[in-house]
């Protein structure tokens, strides 16, 4: 089993903290299956494992906007690829920051889980897993991108979402986690809205009249013109690139990468 997991390892991944480059695991497969299944035997039994896979290095990558600013990019967790399912996998964890060939000191991880894992989104989700336990209003999640909506009509309707929006703020706290209220936005919808201000932690949430809702544009009269045209002009440009790229216009050549990529 260990050999079969080793020979479908991703060789074009990046060189991991404990030195063990991709495509050594999977070209010496055969060699290193053995000696890993006695680690992970033992680690398994112990709860306890190797201090170098529980090291990580966090590199940044650019979202959207000014590279300047440091909130703008996700910080992506690159670790020992041989250690996922360890017991103690999140105990004494340590990282620290790539840039190019810089490397920062490494540093404890006091909260969260590293981003980039096998197991991450799986810790993710279970430690998200209560969020919405204490909420009144609606809530929708995905991975860590959260919404939180309710029909207002009324101050009392205003103040319970704002509740709400405290109860979040205070599980933030509670878990060592926080929601960037610079980021958050408030989209109000319907002529009858009484447009009310909310407050997430010490921010006052600024209001938007367009937001991208997980790739897709909603405004806040629901209107998606905004949205067909956004992907016919993205449609076009691909489109061009497929014109300028390929010599033949023939049907069995362009309808398989329009296909594929439009």
């Amino acid at each position: 089993m260990v050999q079969d997991k080793l020979n479908r390892v991703n060789v074009n991944k990046a060189l991991c903290p404990d030195g063990l480059h991709p495509r050594v695991l999977k070209e010496l497969s055969s060699v290193i299956a053995v000696p890993l299944f006695i680690i992970f035997k033992d680690s398994l039994g112990t709860g306890t494992g190797p201090s170098d896979w529980r090291k990580a290095n966090v590199v940044p990558i650019l979202k959207k906007g000014s590279r300047s600013l440091t909130d703008n990019y996700r910080p992506i967790g690159l670790e020992s690829i041989v250690c996922n399912w360890i017991e103690n996998w999140l105990k004494d964890l340590v990282q620290r920051v790539v840039v190019n060939d810089s490397y920062s000191e490494w540093s404890g991880v006091i909260s969260g889980v590293p981003q980039g894992s096998v197991l991450g989104l799986l810790l993710f989700n279970l430690f998200i897993y209560d969020i919405e336990d204490e909420i009144n209003s609606t809530t929708s999640i995905f991975a860590d991108d959260t919404k939180l909506y309710r029909t207002v009509q009324s101050l009392e309707d205003v103040n319970m979402l704002q509740a709400d929006l405290n109860t979040l703020s205070d599980w933030a706290s509670t878990w060592q986690m926080r929601f960037k209220g610079d980021k958050c936005k408030v989209l109000h919808l319907g002529s009858n809205n009484l447009c009310a201000s909310y407050v997430l932690g010490d921010v006052t949430l600024g209001q938007s009249l367009i937001e991208n809702d997980l790739g897709v544009l909603v405004d806040s009269r629901l209107n998606y013109s905004i949205q067909c045209q956004s992907a016919a002009s993205k449609a076009t440009m691909i489109l061009s690139c497929i014109k300028r790229g390929m010599d033949s216009r023939g049907r069995d050549v362009i309808l398989p990468l329009y296909k594929a990529l439009v």
